[in-house]
């Protein structure tokens, strides 16, 4: 699943314009985590930036879009992927860092995927939700066998 089937899933779709900055948003916190700290300093003036917009607009369509996935999108799939109980509607950056952290894991688990296979023979792979395990693989160049979990 890629960013954008993430996004889609949660009930937000193309036609809004905090879709895109949402996209954008993502994309700059999983680049440079920094980005989490300082969202509005910093990650709100590179998306109005690269938009060409106000920060008051990339503001206002983030806000936007997670009051449609909070009221008329799909809560259960943002309460599920969440990794805390969410009784009110999460802000701005509470909403990037639960999208930064799934869609992390899944880079992650298909990196490591990647990566394996160029190097190891793996024998079994275990995929959980938003995890991944690999186990019992061989490697060409070690005899011991290596167990990786994220």
């Amino acid at each position: 699943e890629n960013l954008s089937q993430l996004i889609h899933r949660l009930g937000i779709n193309a036609t809004y314009r905090g879709y895109h900055y949402l996209y954008r948003a993502v994309l700059l916190a999983l680049s440079d985590e920094d980005y989490l700290l300082s969202i509005t300093k910093k990650m709100y003036l590179d998306i109005a930036a690269y938009y060409g917009i106000p920060v008051s607009n990339v503001e206002r369509n983030l806000r936007t879009v997670i009051t449609i996935c909070w009221e008329r999108g799909n809560r259960e799939f943002l309460t599920e992927i969440a990794s805390y109980p969410l009784t009110f509607r999460p802000s701005a950056g509470e909403f990037i860092d639960i999208l930064v952290a799934i869609a992390g894991s899944i880079k992650s688990a298909n990196d490591l995927v990647t990566y394996c296979s160029c190097f190891f023979q793996i024998r079994n792979i275990v995929f959980s939700y938003s995890s991944c395990i690999v186990k019992t693989i061989e490697s060409k160049y070690l005899s011991k066998q290596t167990i990786f979990f994220f």
